[in-house]
């Protein structure tokens, strides 16, 4: 790689020098996370101090099954910055995992009380309020996160699902079909009234999800299944 000419130049030997963080960093992105254990511990000599080392640790062993060695590491990655926001998400995530709900939520809002301009945040701490059943809450959450990142996959399914969970079915569908098919976000929608008790409403949307897209093995599925029962 050229360097340009307002940088200084660097020798081959610091060019060919791994970048452990960084490329620990890809490896998360891509799901690797055994391996990139491996490039943190060695981002770990380097730089002993960093908080995001040990955050990024955290992320593996969550993701790996171990939530007690992930809260351990969450928790390192704060003595070395208390104010480290994505340790505390991460714990967040990390008792959300366990069922451990009072536990997330403290993670969760001190997450956002230091960096309110995270949409992610906003997502999590919707989601477990969503749980909770406290719906205008978890709305604020979600439309937060989305005028944060407009393009927020994640966000806009559970606002659609939230908004569902409120009665309001048109909201809900639009925002459905703006991420997925007619057909699968008539599916969504039926789901939603089912754990809303409303029968009668999820068959017809089954129905019409199939009406859609007569091939859509999932609608199918849920109206057989919910018809059989009543």
């Amino acid at each position: 790689m050229l360097a340009s000419d307002n940088e200084s130049a660097i020798s081959f030997a610091d060019s060919a020098k791994p970048n452990h963080l960084a490329l620990a960093r890809d490896l998360i992105q891509g799901e690797f996370y055994d391996v990139a254990l491996l490039r943190l511990k060695e981002a770990g000599k380097e730089n002993s101090g960093n908080p995001e080392v040990f955050c990024l640790m955290g992320v593996c062993k969550r993701e790996l099954g171990s939530c007690e060695d992930a809260v351990r590491h969450f928790k390192r990655a704060l003595k070395l910055d208390g104010d480290y926001a994505p340790a505390y998400n991460g714990l967040g995530l990390t008792y959300a995992e366990i069922k451990e709900k009072v536990k997330a939520r403290k993670n969760f809002e001190q997450a956002l009380h230091l960096n309110p301009a995270r949409s992610d945040f906003h997502n999590n701490l919707g989601y477990l309020q969503l749980l909770d059943g406290e719906l205008a809450m978890a709305e604020d959450c979600f439309r937060k996160s989305l005028a944060i990142s407009p393009d927020f996959m994640l966000a806009k399914n559970n606002l659609g699902i939230c908004l569902g969970m409120m009665g309001k079915e048109d909201e809900a569908l639009s925002i459905f079909r703006s991420i997925m098919s007619t057909a699968a976000a008539l599916n969504n929608m039926g789901v939603i009234y089912e754990k809303l008790l409303q029968q009668e409403k999820a068959i017809a949307l089954y129905k019409r999800a199939l009406k859609e897209a007569p091939q859509f093995e999932e609608a199918r599925k849920n109206l057989l299944r919910l018809s059989s029962g009543i």
